[in-house]
């Protein structure tokens, strides 16, 4: 194929999609809040006029943005329900084509998401209670720590302390009870209250120990509703996993994926984009089997789950996410 064929074929294809994606967003958005309109994300450049004075041929449009490119568009999801009135259904009937292929069956509350936390792997699982009521079936008593470290193939040490405390994140705790030995997994560490639909956040959650970062470098805690499990992969590898029921789950992926205030844009009608994504959400994470000991993950790689609330080690302040 020429040159000269090829950039006419490419110039009818942008000029195409342009003239899907544009009306979008021709009309204002309607909101009350302070937000970014989707128009201010794109970055047209200005057209330049042809020698004979006739419209120019293409128009170039550079964009940006995050995510795995797979999907339903969030600011497409909150253009379509804020400037064209679109409902959830609508919404997904756009992105997936219809015939509810992604709309999984409504009143699955009791099936359970295993949600791999990529930030523990190859790490011992340290779960904390801030009220100190952490348990583990295998022994009896409640904790304020409980520490699961691998010393084998699916075999594990576990550890107690009435503090609620970090320990190492590879070494043998110090100031801990020892409350089993070489104990088959998975290891199950909860709280009483932690899996109830009512659970608060921090005080009835199991909290996870996150190793220091760079910015962060007294370490974090994130807390989690459900079960926190110590889990070997298929190659023996230590792995840290959130077991908790699919609409727990979702509270803590939706604000991730979307901005939780589109609720409030243009009267309410914003809220059909989030019911939209959790749909989306929910139905793509009980359809995904990635690993033999999780479910999905909680990065972007899968959707992004930040867990229930989470605070920095030595510190009380506690952000409710």
């Amino acid at each position: 194929m020429s040159r000269t064929r090829r950039v006419v074929i490419v110039a009818v294809i942008v000029i195409v999609v342009m003239s899907m994606v544009l009306p979008l967003f021709m009309a204002p958005l309607s909101t009350d809040a302070a937000s970014v309109t989707p128009t201010q994300r794109v970055d047209a450049a200005a057209p330049r006029q042809t020698g004979s004075g006739l419209p120019p041929s293409a128009l170039v449009v550079h964009g940006r943005g995050n995510g795995h490119g797979r999907g339903m568009s969030q600011w497409g999801a909150f253009g379509w329900a804020t400037t064209r009135g679109f409902t959830w259904q609508q919404i997904i009937d756009f992105y997936y084509g219809g015939n509810g292929r992604v709309v999984a069956p409504h009143g699955l509350v009791s099936d359970t998401v295993t949600v791999r936390l990529r930030a523990l792997d190859g790490l011992q699982t340290a779960a904390v209670s801030d009220t100190k009521q952490a348990i583990w079936s295998g022994a009896p008593g409640t904790w304020g720590t409980i520490l699961a470290r691998r010393v084998g193939t699916n075999r594990y040490d576990v550890w107690g302390s009435a503090s609620v405390t970090c320990p190492s994140a590879t070494d043998v705790p110090n100031g801990f009870t020892q409350l089993a030995a070489g104990v088959p997994g998975p290891i199950d560490i909860a709280t009483a209250a932690s899996s109830g639909p009512s659970a608060a956040a921090p005080a009835d959650l199991v909290g996870v120990c996150e190793p220091a970062t760079s910015t962060v470098k007294s370490g974090r805690i994130r807390y989690y509703r459900g079960i926190v499990r110590a889990v070997n992969d298929g190659n023996g590898a230590a792995r840290t996993v959130n077991a908790v029921s699919v609409e727990s789950y979702l509270r803590g992926v939706v604000p991730r994926e979307s901005m939780p205030g589109w609720g409030d844009a243009a009267n309410g009608a914003g809220m059909h984009a989030l019911r939209a994504q959790a749909i989306g959400a929910r139905s793509y994470a009980l359809s995904e089997s990635r690993y033999s000991f999780a479910k999905t993950c909680d990065n972007q790689d899968c959707q992004v789950y930040g867990g229930a609330a989470l605070r920095n080690v030595g510190s009380t302040t506690v952000s409710i996410l």
